[in-house]
């Protein structure tokens, strides 16, 4: 059997068309999502500018579990630790999982230790492990050793 120059020509370009495309929409899918995540930061950032407190070891190493029930200020501070967890969850998921490439973008490492005892203390127990992804979980845990 024998194609049309004309014919082959038209598949040729339409299968180099088809996968620029798909490159491209992932490529920007990339993006889109990488700004998210560096909207949602600058986001986290305002909110530590306006309340310092959240980001000074001696204020996060006080928490303690029932702190939040006793004190607004851990009422707010709970809710802005639950924020960047999450965050760093997002992030991690981004670069899916490797360290390498999460602390090259993000000094994590010493986030994480800011705010470790609310890590270990949650409000309700268990909380923190069970409500993250596994890989997620591992990664702190690690970077708190």
């Amino acid at each position: 059997m024998c194609i049309d120059s004309t014919l082959l020509s038209a598949l040729v370009s339409a299968l180099i068309s088809g996968i620029v495309s798909f490159v491209v929409t992932k490529l920007s899918n990339k993006n889109e999502k990488r700004n998210r995540l560096d909207s949602q930061l600058d986001e986290i950032i305002k909110i530590s500018i306006q309340y310092p407190y959240f980001e000074l070891r001696s204020f996060t190493d006080a928490w303690k579990q029932n702190s939040a029930e006793k004190d607004e200020k851990y009422a707010a501070y709970e809710q802005y630790a639950t924020l960047v967890f999450n965050y760093l969850e997002k992030f991690s998921k981004f670069y899916k999982y490797d360290t390498k490439k999460i602390e090259s973008e993000l000094g994590m490492k010493s986030w994480v230790r800011i705010h470790k005892e609310y890590w270990r203390n949650p409000t309700v127990s268990n909380e923190n492990t069970d409500l993250y992804e596994k890989e997620f979980v591992d990664i702190i845990e690690n970077m708190l050793r």
